[in-house]
This record gives structure tokens, sequence and C-alpha cells, in this order.
């Protein structure tokens, strides 16, 4: 009898043994590609935060030298340097609205991989059911 219930019990163990593997194996290939996905859309993020800074910095540069010649120019009484300090003043505030923007937008970024912690909690109860 007893030969009889090993016999009987050796399989189910072997294939609940064998489907925790399976499971868990497609638990880590999910929470791959849940991170990866995540990391992807972060560094979307990032590049166009590095773009927009290059260009804003490029155009802010042209934009406050023409500016503050300008300023110069149509205000005689203004030295030039004031006209670059004003300009300059101006491009700050701007600089500080677009970094709070950018670091509002990284802020909404979720690198947690949700739906694999969810599975495993769910396969962590069925496990327990099983056993």
């Amino acid at each position: 009898m007893l030969n009889q219930l090993k016999e009987e019990v050796t399989p189910i163990l072997r294939g609940i043994v064998g489907d925790t593997t399976t499971l868990l194996r497609q638990e880590i290939a999910l929470a791959r590609c849940e991170v990866r996905q995540d990391l992807k859309q972060a560094g979307q993020v990032l590049a166009g935060l590095v773009v927009g800074a290059v260009v804003a910095t490029m155009a802010g540069l042209l934009m406050c030298l023409a500016l503050a010649h300008y300023i110069s120019w149509s205000f005689p009484e203004i030295p030039l340097w004031g006209s670059y300090l004003s300009v300059g003043l101006g491009l700050g505030v701007a600089a500080t609205a677009l970094l709070i923007n950018a670091r509002r937008e990284s802020k909404e970024l979720e690198l947690t991989p949700k739906q694999t912690i969810q599975s495993m909690k769910e396969n962590a109860k069925w496990i327990a059911q099983t056993i």
C-alpha cells in the first residue's frame, strides 16, 4: 500500500515541481520584458530632455546675444553689460520653468514591474493552495 501511494504521489509532486519551475521561468521572463519596456520609456524621456536642453541652450545663446545688442542699440543709456544681464535673467526664468516641468515628468515615471509582482502573488497563492 505504501509503495502504491508512493507511485501515485511521485508523479503528482514531479508535476507540481515542473509546473512551479515553468511558472518561475515565465515570471522572470515577464519581469525582464517589463523592465526593458520601462527602461525604453525612461530613455525616450531622457533623450527628449537632452535634445530639448541642447536646442534651448543654442537658441538661448543666440537670442541672448541678439537681444542684448538690440537693447543696447535701442537704449543707448543702458550699457552693453546691462543688456546682457537683463537678457540672462529672462533666460534664467525660462530655464527654471523648463527644469520644473522636466522634474514633474520624471516623477510620473513608473519603473516597478507591477504585472510581475501581481502575477507572482497570484502564483504564490496558487502554490500554497496546491501543496
